[in-house]
């Protein structure tokens, strides 16, 4: 099977709700959709994987400002491997580390190219 011909079953698959991207930083990777699964077991590791996998997602982000120093969402978005479409999970991510207080906003970022860096104490 042709990549571009694997690319569509697969957007088409997500499109259907029944498979979604993992957003793995290694590369793009897909699991069964929430919504397909239906005992308790499988619903737990769908939590459990979701969860570990922001871990790594803000963990890569970090290591990255320690090296950069400033990070925005396409940067962001590129560093993950996520599609463009993906602009709504850098923005929670960036949200969770500005919660948490391991980032902040740069004070004279453009409103539309917003930069980050990680915060100084």
């Amino acid at each position: 099977m042709s990549t571009y011909r694997l690319r569509n079953v697969l957007e088409r698959l997500q499109k259907l709700e029944f498979i979604e991207s993992s957003g793995k930083t290694s590369g793009q990777t897909y699991i069964l959709h929430v919504s397909k699964r239906k005992t308790t077991d499988e619903k737990i590791d769908y939590v459990v994987s979701k969860k570990q996998e922001k871990a790594r997602q803000e963990e890569a982000i970090l290591r990255y400002l320690d090296s950069i120093e400033t990070i925005n969402n396409t940067e962001a978005r590129q560093l993950l491997k996520l599609p463009e479409s993906g602009i709504y999970v850098v923005t929670r991510l960036f949200n969770s580390l500005l919660e948490k207080g391991y980032i902040e906003k740069i004070k004279d970022a453009n409103p539309i190219n917003v930069r980050y860096r990680r915060k100084s104490d």
